[in-house]
């Protein structure tokens, strides 16, 4: 009798773990599963919040003077106007006369519009601005230009320039050759 009630009280556990544990382990281990993903986003998003705060106590450490002259270098508007101000002041610093300025935003940030495809330019965080400079005075002067150009806080790639003879002109008893001036540029401002 006892080795029968031994038997019975066996397969009853038996039956009990196949009737009601083991449908019951696929979802632990799926729970499991699913509590480990979580865990490992928890754990990356801990890192993310831990890499923000570091990051804006930097960006809160920079100067106003700083962030200014960084607004300077890559307006975030294209701000044509502001451009065409700084082009005339250093032309007339060094002696040069700004005769035409052609500016034209780059044919793909113009393109963009409305559109959704994904360019190797749309995935850049800048769009750029060309303009084209027709300048007339002195080669001294026009090397000046340039290189104030150069050492502009506000970045400005020169692109091409070609120039070509003008008249000589008399000013106050001195005699100055005068240049025509044609320079392609490229001016950046953020998205």
């Amino acid at each position: 009798m006892r080795y029968v009630v031994s038997v019975i009280l066996l397969l009853a556990s038996v039956a009990t773990y196949y009737f009601f544990i083991q449908p019951f382990s696929a979802e632990v281990d799926l729970l499991k599963i699913k509590k480990e993903t979580l865990d490992s986003s928890l754990s990356q998003l801990r890192e993310l919040s831990q890499l923000r705060d570091e990051l804006l106590l930097r960006y809160n450490s920079i100067a106003a003077e700083d962030l200014e002259r960084m607004q300077k270098a890559m307006p975030k508007t294209p701000s044509e106007g502001l451009l065409m101000l700084e082009i005339q002041k250093l032309a007339t610093q060094n002696g040069l006369s700004l005769k035409s300025i052609d500016i034209t935003e780059s044919a793909a940030s113009a393109s963009r519009v409305g559109q959704t495809v994904i360019t190797a330019e749309a995935a850049k965080p800048y769009s750029s601005i060309q303009s084209s400079l027709q300048l007339a005075g002195s080669y001294e002067g026009f090397r000046l230009f340039l290189g104030d150009i150069e050492k502009n806080l506000r970045i400005i790639d020169v692109a091409d320039i070609t120039f070509g003879s003008g008249s000589s002109r008399v000013d106050e008893g001195s005699i100055e050759a005068g240049y025509q001036f044609l320079v392609r540029i490229s001016s950046y401002f953020q998205k």
